[in-house]
């Protein structure tokens, strides 16, 4: 399957190729750097638009947290036995950071705090937990 797929992609890519140098054949070299450059230019453009409207969006909710639950399917994991969660260093500064930044929401914007405790009511035990089990490795 892997091959056959790889088979086709390789299939497109060359007939994508074929079909543009059939219309691009008939332009001089310089109309078709003129045409490079119009194509670096315009998405290079856009890609700076992109940017900057990232960067200087004037939303009032720029503290947003993206949480993804994952399931895992019922089978897995059912007759393996697993290891230890190992948490690294870095991931621990990470959280303790997003701590930190909670606390200075909580006493600057009581209210914006409520807002993001409502919506995430488990926020601060799961932060506990992983704090729990970062420390309880560091003992072994």
């Amino acid at each position: 399957m892997k091959k056959f797929l790889k088979q086709k992609v390789n299939e497109l890519g060359n007939s994508c190729a074929r079909w543009l140098n059939r219309k691009t054949e008939k332009l001089s070299t310089v109309k078709k750097k003129i045409l490079l450059a119009l194509f670096c230019l315009l998405f290079c453009g856009y890609s700076i638009y992109i940017t900057a409207a990232a960067l200087f969006s004037h939303t009032k909710n720029n503290s947003t947290v993206f949480i993804r639950h994952v399931q895992l399917h019922p089978h897995i994991g059912k007759n393996l036995i697993s290891p230890a969660p190992v948490i690294s260093e870095e991931s621990f500064e990470r959280v303790e950071y997003f701590k930190k930044q909670l606390d200075s929401v909580a006493k600057a914007n009581p209210a914006s705090f409520k807002g993001i405790m409502h919506d995430r009511p488990h926020l601060m035990d799961s932060i506990g937990l992983f704090e729990k089990l970062y420390y309880s490795q560091s003992k072994k």
